[in-house]
């Protein structure tokens, strides 16, 4: 092992550090989230949370020429799908479960992908998805009480995590033909505006709602400020700060080292239900986490394998 592997550049370690701030900002949104959902509907919570996402990201975006309409809108739409299930499943089930229910996006991505031909499936994606399924049967109680034991919140949160991977693989399409920054700014406009539309349509009483707070939160300018910041939070820290966290910092490390980085989502999410909402969990659900954890590792690590393997063989050619 070489002294370089034992003692990476400051560059790198700075670039962890920063990622896995994502990750923990990321993590602790579900528990804020679900607090809010209390005082306000869902879409009117997301569409305020995009739009004041949109507004800090607009000055570094809003110059140059050559803007990914289509691309952007495509993203837009299955990031504002995401969002909106994933959030109405958190309604009914706890943070933790929520959070790593979400993590299967990254097993979904080589499924998804072999089934649009858009990639080949390898032995460590079925093996991945395989443990990562067992886990799924054993957090949801599923294994001990077929069919009875999913609620609504867990198929919501599955498709999240379908809607996700999509995402996941329209990104890697679009992102190299277009600029990263402005290809973002597009989806989150296109979200805001569907979720805005969403609230405006299906949430007519959202103001009334959110003006009077269930969890006994006091309110500034008609609206809970609990709701307020909770969306104001989300908005500026696991949305716009952390999208240019994460373009800044992967530029200095690699996308697979990312993606394992970021597996530390659902743990920061499952540590903070715990201490904050004193969320508990038996060891049927822990050892289901577990097992998600593992086959969302071994997706990733097969895969990195794979790409190194054929760096090597095109090297040899």
């Amino acid at each position: 092992m070489s002294r370089n592997s034992l003692n990476p550049p400051p560059h790198r370690l700075r670039a962890d550090a920063a990622l896995l701030g994502v990750a923990f900002i990321w993590g602790i949104t579900f528990s804020l989230v679900k607090e809010a959902l209390t005082d306000g509907p869902p879409c009117f919570f997301l569409a305020l949370r995009f739009l004041i996402a949109t507004i800090i990201l607009s000055p570094f975006t809003l110059r140059g020429t050559g803007w990914p309409w289509r691309s952007g809108a495509l993203l837009g739409i299955l990031l504002a799908a995401g969002y909106i299930t994933q959030t109405i499943g958190l309604q009914s089930i706890e943070p933790g479960r929520s959070a790593f229910l979400t993590g299967l996006a990254v097993v979904f991505v080589p499924l998804l992908g072999g089934l649009f031909r858009w990639d080949r499936l390898s032995r460590w994606d079925l093996f991945g998805t395989f443990l990562a399924w067992v886990g799924v049967t054993f957090l949801t109680g599923w294994i001990f009480h077929p069919g009875g034991r999913w609620q609504v919140g867990d198929l919501l949160t599955l498709a999240c995590a379908v809607t996700f991977a999509l995402h996941i693989l329209v990104v890697g399409r679009s992102s190299p033909r277009h600029s990263i920054l402005r290809l973002t700014w597009i989806q989150i406009v296109t979200a805001t505006i569907l979720l805005g539309a969403g609230a405006f349509i299906f949430e007519p009483q959202a103001f009334q709602q959110a003006g009077n707070p269930v969890s006994g939160s006091p309110t500034f300018l008609g609206i809970s400020t609990l709701f307020l910041f909770a969306a104001a939070g989300t908005g500026l820290f696991a949305t716009a700060l952390a999208f240019l966290t994460q373009i800044r910092m992967q530029r200095e490390t690699t996308p697979t080292h990312t993606a394992v980085i970021f597996t530390m989502e659902p743990v920061f999410a499952a540590l903070f239900s715990i201490v904050v909402r004193h969320e508990t969990a038996g060891l049927a659900e822990i050892l289901g986490a577990l097992l998600i954890l593992t086959g969302i590792f071994s997706v990733q690590l097969g895969r990195s394998h794979q790409q190194n393997r054929r760096i090597k063989w095109q090297s040899i050619k």
